[in-house]
């Protein structure tokens, strides 16, 4: 049996997307079909950021370049629900589905409102909590914030004072409970959702628990509030200089570029359970590899180049040689997330998406100027998604000899047990070709060399 399936010209085809409403797919030349690869391309163009994408989006719609295009504004608003459905096996990169902590509060305040005397029994427990959180007796502080809420009724004017008074105190509480002051702060917001502070609250809590990107939202819902205080730009700005130094918010502009050629890949790939593994190598350093082109145009440097390999295969293929590589780990394969901890099988396999969800999973092993780390995520992959990846012209299969060398490379690098059924290369910012190679035929399951 044929290691590869060899095609000549005569056997290749475009492979077209479906069509959908509002995306022409007849009556019309192929190119005026708009894609997410043009909508990005269009982004960089615009020298337009992924954080600006998502959350300058309205303002970025009424430039006159993006309107140019009929259909461009549609794709770019459906291309910006991708980026917000992504989801990570990392913490600090899924800090966008942070848990909502306030959900499950105890209720402490009773309905109503206070009576003239509960109230001077509350006022005289946050004076109090007032004077102990002066005195940086922040336990104190609590204690009595704490006896001022369950005296208080949910309709006092009070309440969003004390959970807010609260929240602050148990924030500086040495080895205290951050969700909890953070839930306080939640509460806050829900009976006092005009009030800024309560926003500068949630912000500080975040920030606290290393949910940057959710704290500088809140700073900037609290500065809509309150735009005369001057508090809200400084706590915005260090928020980000905080961001701007991290591994996983150097990936969203590096995977923003990618996004389009990942899904294209997988959806090409025609199993819905199955897993794209994308091995990428660069001598640059990572925070490089996302920088926009424009920018290292400015700064008088090349883009950074990558070279980066995909292999699609079923998950049981992708389980097998993960459990292999956790086992036996090799320097040619990551084995730790974007913070550095270890790949856990359980988390994995928990983390895949069912079929019935439509989604695209996806596991990039990067190593960049000695770092080594991994990915793995998952993106929408419906059908609306599928019609703007846009059409593409499948490769030439390679030769037998180069397949054997390719099959060869792939057992060294991380494919110790199971070969994948699809692989294709990238010199990134150049096309993609894939599949360059279908192993299809091949027995997929392989003895371990002795």
């Amino acid at each position: 049996m044929s290691p590869s399936r060899l095609s000549d010209s005569g056997n290749r085809k475009n492979v077209a997307p479906p069509r959908v409403k509002g995306v022409p797919s007849s009556g019309r030349q192929r190119d005026a079909l708009v894609t997410f690869r043009d909508v990005v391309n269009m982004a960089a163009d615009s020298r337009v950021s992924v954080v600006a994408f998502q959350e300058q989006f309205e303002q970025l719609l009424s430039r006159s370049e993006w309107r140019a295009k009929a259909e461009l504004p549609a794709v770019a608003n459906e291309f910006r629900r991708t980026i917000k459905e992504l989801r990570v096996v990392c913490a600090s990169l899924s800090e966008r589905v942070v848990k909502d902590l306030a959900e499950n509060v105890e209720k402490e305040a009773h309905d109503g409102k206070s009576s003239s005397e509960q109230l001077a029994v509350i006022m005289a427990a946050k004076h109090r909590g007032t004077d102990l959180f002066k005195q940086k007796d922040f336990a104190g502080a609590e204690a009595e914030y704490t006896r001022a809420i369950r005296a208080a009724g949910r309709d006092d004017e009070v309440l969003p004072i004390l959970y807010s008074n609260r929240s602050a105190a148990r924030l500086e509480l040495m080895g205290g409970d951050m969700q909890a002051a953070l839930a306080d702060a939640r509460q806050c917001i829900a009976l006092a959702p005009q009030w800024s502070k309560a926003h500068f609250r949630e912000g500080c809590c975040l920030r606290q628990l290393g949910y940057l990107y959710d704290a500088s939202r809140a700073f900037r819902a609290g500065r809509a509030l309150d735009p005369k205080s001057d508090v809200w730009d400084k706590e915005i700005e260090k928020i980000e200089q905080e961001r701007a130094a991290t591994l996983p918010v150097l990936a969203l502009p590096f995977l923003f570029t990618l996004i389009p050629d990942l899904l294209w890949a997988w959806a090409r790939g025609r199993d819905a359970t199955g897993v794209l593994h994308v091995r990428i190598r660069s001598t640059c350093e990572f925070e490089e590899l996302g920088k926009p082109a424009w920018q290292s145009k400015e700064q008088g440097q090349a883009s950074p180049d990558m070279d980066l390999r995909y292999a699609f295969m079923s998950r049981a293929c992708y389980l097998a040689n993960l459990v292999q590589n956790l086992k036996e780990p090799s320097s040619e394969v990551a084995t730790v997330d974007l913070d550095g901890q270890p790949l856990k099988i359980a988390d994995i396999m928990k983390f895949l998406p069912d079929q019935q969800a439509e989604r695209a999973a996806f596991h990039l092993d990067l190593q960049c100027a000695g770092r080594s780390f991994a990915i793995v995520l998952q993106l929408p992959c419906d059908q609306v998604v599928r019609s703007l990846l846009g059409t593409r012209k499948e490769p030439e299969m390679l030769r037998k000899r180069e397949v054997k060398k390719i099959v060869s490379d792939l057992k060294e690098t991380g494919f110790r047990v199971a070969l994948p059924s699809l692989v294709g290369f990238q010199k990134h910012p150049g096309a993609l070709a894939f599949p360059a190679v279908d192993l299809q035929d091949v027995a997929v399951e392989m003895r371990r060399s002795p």
